[in-house]
């Protein structure tokens, strides 16, 4: 359906939805911002109008923090898809949204705190330490 140009569900009118009474979960709690902040491509024959909506999005940070858990989250996205290979036979096949979602989850393992100079992104964990991460996401 696309979004207006605040990139919000066109059918949300005053904060509801203006087509279910009880708007649907997948309403609610999807949200294309993660591809925009992950970096995730959406292949544009599948989600074309939805790929157009991340190119738009401009992810600000008010802190160098905020930066440093933004490229943390890239980090995890890119170590995912280079690493996915190697982890497709116990997790199975990854989809861009599962992609982008789990980097989100993933993202502290590529965090560094130094002490008295705050989050610095960089550090990339070993391949098991991130096998482990997704069986305990996978229990949950």
């Amino acid at each position: 359906m696309g979004h207006d140009e605040q990139g919000h569900c066109p059918m949300l009118m005053d904060s509801h939805c203006s087509i279910y009474e009880h708007r649907p979960r997948t309403c609610r709690v999807y949200d294309c911002r993660v591809f925009a902040a992950t970096g995730t491509g959406i292949p544009d024959s599948a989600k074309g109008r939805i790929a157009d909506q991340v190119r738009r999005w401009e992810l600000r940070f008010p802190s160098s923090e905020d930066e440093a858990e933004y490229r943390s989250v890239r980090n995890a996205a890119t170590y995912l898809a280079d690493h996915w290979a190697e982890l497709e036979e116990e997790f199975g096949a990854l989809t861009p949204i599962q992609q982008s979602l789990l980097s989100i989850q993933l993202y502290q393992m590529f965090l560094s705190r130094c002490r008295g100079a705050g989050q610095v992104a960089g550090t990339e964990p070993s391949l098991s330490a991130v096998r482990i991460q997704l069986r305990r996401k996978a229990n949950r």
